[in-house]
């Protein structure tokens, strides 16, 4: 859940730079009222802190927790249908209700949000895969808004060399947010853009031919068929987008001239996966292929937005979040799948 970058501990008074989207202080979880639950289909790792918590439990409440925490593997044994044991059939917690949010581990007191810690810049973010994260995310159609604020702190904070200076990456992840945010031209053009840009900074070339949208579409679907699927819906959706290209590609004018304005919501959503991900370039040293990977999340979901579009007419909001809440969990929350991507398409489309 959490994206902690870290490196070697020095204690010294910190004065950081502190990023987070507008909305972030103003998430609420859903609760009982979300129609995705996350205490569903996830495995639930538990903290050392809250198994000592759990382990000195002595009422009612002890027996249930020791028959469904694994000590060894520190987590939450789910039921046979992949719930949390302590998920209620109205949607609420248990160990809320019973002993309140302390006695939540850290991923379910936690979660979405995420943080990255790249020397003395310290950013905080909500992740996609929830749906109240994606809602307000596209609350409005005006580009992404980052709150920045400056904050002294004494404590043992993280550092580490890594291949990019931590001060040059963020100011690379500025630069390329503000070429996203230039309405002027057309987000195609943005993207090719800032491909060169980064090809420029990273490998001192600028010279290359972006694919035509046909090849590019093929490009996408091998890529993601080489990731990891999170369900069998995926593989579904990688079949029809497969079997319906011509109908995508021919459709996705009509789709782009429906939404009106909110095709922004692209723009938004490239723009809010550049902040989540290129941080985590300071250790690989690899800014393009997080921006591939950024590209090729919104690309896919594009795609598949003008399928669903084709065959039912119409597209609302709660398609737009639940499009995005899904494809967030099959490449953002893997372990494999962003770097699967990056490369492919950095093999692909850059030939590198």
């Amino acid at each position: 859940i959490c994206d902690i970058i870290s490196g070697k501990s020095k204690r010294r008074a910190v004065f950081m730079l502190i990023t987070k989207p507008d909305f972030y202080d103003s998430f609420k979880c859903r609760a009982g009222e979300c129609t995705d639950s996350c205490c569903i289909g996830w495995e639930i790792d538990i903290d050392d802190e809250t198994m000592r918590k759990y382990e000195n439990e002595n009422d009612s409440l002890s027996v249930k927790l020791n028959r469904f925490t694994d000590r060894e593997k520190q987590c939450f044994i789910l039921t046979e249908d992949d719930r949390c044991p302590f998920l209620k059939s109205d949607g609420l917690c248990e160990l809320i209700l019973t002993k309140g949010e302390d006695m939540l581990c850290e991923i379910c007191r936690e979660h979405p949000r995420f943080y990255a810690r790249y020397g003395d810049f310290y950013d905080m973010g909500e992740g996609l895969c929830c749906e109240e994260a994606a809602s307000l995310l596209f609350l409005n159609t005006s580009p992404l808004k980052l709150i920045i604020e400056a904050e002294s702190r004494d404590d043992a904070a993280y550092f580490d060399d890594g291949l990019i200076d931590p001060e040059t990456l963020y100011m690379l992840r500025q630069s390329t947010l503000h070429m996203l945010c230039d309405r002027s031209q057309t987000l195609h053009d943005r993207i090719h853009s800032i491909f060169e840009n980064l090809l420029l900074k990273q490998y001192g070339k600028i010279d290359f031919a972006f694919p035509s949208e046909y090849e590019f579409y093929d490009i996408l679907i091998k890529a993601s068929k080489k990731t990891e699927t999170y369900d069998a819906y995926f593989t579904h959706l990688l079949k029809c987008l497969c079997e319906n290209k011509a109908e995508a590609l021919f459709s996705r004018k009509t789709f782009i001239s429906y939404l009106g304005e909110r095709t922004a919501d692209y723009e938004k959503l490239l723009s809010y996966l550049v902040f989540r991900h290129f941080p985590k370039a300071v250790y690989d040293g690899d800014a393009l292929g997080k921006f591939c990977f950024c590209v090729g999340v919104t690309a896919i979901t594009f795609y598949a937005d003008v399928l669903l579009f084709a065959e039912r007419g119409k597209f609302d909001l709660a398609d737009r979040i639940n499009s995005v809440k899904y494809l967030s969990k099959q490449f953002e929350y893997s372990d494999e799948n962003p770097e699967i991507l990056s490369e492919e398409l950095k093999k692909r489309i850059l030939q590198i």
